[in-house]
Formats: C-alpha cells, sequence, structure tokens
C-alpha cells in the first residue's frame, strides 16, 4: 500500500534524526500520523485543475513545503508551550488543554521584533484566507496559507530565544502568539483532513 510506503520512509528518516524519547510502538503510531498528512497534504497542496508527479522523498521530507514539514512545526511549537508550562506550575495533559485552561491568560501585544511582525501579519489573515479557499474549493490555498505561517513561526523562534526571554512581560507575549499559532496550524490541518501528535 501507498500509505505503508511513505510510514516505511518516514520512520526511516525519524530513526535516522534525534532521540524523542518515543518507544518503538509510539514511533511506528507517530510515522503513521505522519505518513498519513504527507499523502493528503502532499495531494491537496496541488491544484485540483492540474496534474503533479507523486514523489515519495518530496511527500515524506521534513523540510519543504510538506505535511511533516507543517507537523515538525506543530510539534516545535507544543514542545516550547510544554516546556514553559512545566516551569510555570501550568503543566496540562496536552497542548490544548493546556491552552484552554491557561490561555486566557495571555494576551497578544505590539512588539518591534521584525520576526514576530512577520508571523502577525500571517496570523492576523487566518480568516480571509480560510474564507477564499472556501469559496473557491481550493484546498491548497490553505496548504499554502500554513506552510507561510510555519515559515514565519521558524523564523521568529531561529531569531528569539523564546524560552531564554528573562522579560517575563515580554515572554508572555511571546506564548500568546506561540499558542495562537499552534491553534490556527492544527485548526487548519482538521479541515484539510489529518492531526498532528504531542512529539515526533
Amino acid at each position: 500500500k501507498l500509505i505503508d510506503e511513505i510510514r516505511d520512509s518516514v520512520l526511516s528518516r525519524m530513526e535516522e534524526g534525534k532521540d524523542t524519547g518515543l518507544t518503538s510502538e509510539e514511533r511506528q503510531e507517530t510515522a503513521k500520523v505522519i505518513a498519513l498528512a504527507a499523502l493528503k497534504y502532499g495531494d491537496l497542496s496541488n491544484q485540483i485543475t492540474k496534474d503533479y508527479i507523486f514523489d515519495l522523498e518530496k511527500f515524506s521530507a521534513f523540510e519543504g513545503n510538506t505535511g511533516p514539514y507543517i507537523l515538525y512545526t506543530i510539534v516545535r511549537i507544543a514542545s516550547i508551550l510544554r516546556k514553559y508550562a512545566e516551569a510555570n506550575g501550568e503543566s496540562s495533559a496536552d497542548t490544548a488543554t493546556w491552552i484552554k485552561n491557561y490561555g486566557k491568560n495571555y494576551t497578544i501585544q505590539s512588539d518591534e521584533e521584525p520576526s514576530l511582525l512577520a508571523l502577525q501579519k500571517q496570523i492576523i489573515v487566518f480568516a480571509d484566507e480560510m474564507n477564499d479557499a472556501w469559496k473557491e474549493l481550493a484546498p491548497h490555498k490553505i496548504c499554502g496559507y500554513i506552510y507561510a505561517l510555519a515559515n514565519s513561526f521558524n523564523a521568529f523562534y531561529h531569531n528569539v530565544k523564546i524560552l531564554g526571554e528573562e522579560n517575563k512581560e515580554k515572554q508572555q507575549n511571546y506564548i500568546a502568539h506561540l499558542a495562537l499559532t499552534w491553534r490556527i496550524l492544527t485548526d487548519a490541518i482538521h479541515v484539510l483532513g489529518f492531526s498532528a501528535p504531542e512529539k515526533m
């Protein structure tokens, strides 16, 4: 089966990477989730009216405009939020629960950090992008949007020390942006028909 080929490719890439603390069984289950994302995203990211070449290596890559890259970004955000929560006595069973329980304590504030401003610009067009995709029956537009959002987040992540920020007010602002980005990405992939693991 095609999904099994992608799962095996994903599993191979996972085993080549850093240790995530997952058991063998958890790696297998996570690889299935990533494989489904790779297949669905790979298909939906192309315009319906155009043909495309199925490329196993490209679809299952953890970099570039792929499902695994989107999932990796979601998991990266979840990891940061989890570490922040643990350090502040706000631990929860999972990221969604933490946001539900504590998200109201964090608000979006203005900031002059260029990479954060770029992230904000992507966040605020979420509703418009989803509406356009819905009106045009164009899921590839959702894929294009979340890819741009993921890129903006990762640029922000590399430019700012989120967990190492000593200014608590500024750090809480960063955390608010992370929580919102995580929510948008997870909502969008659910619309596309797949989900993200908590770790990978």
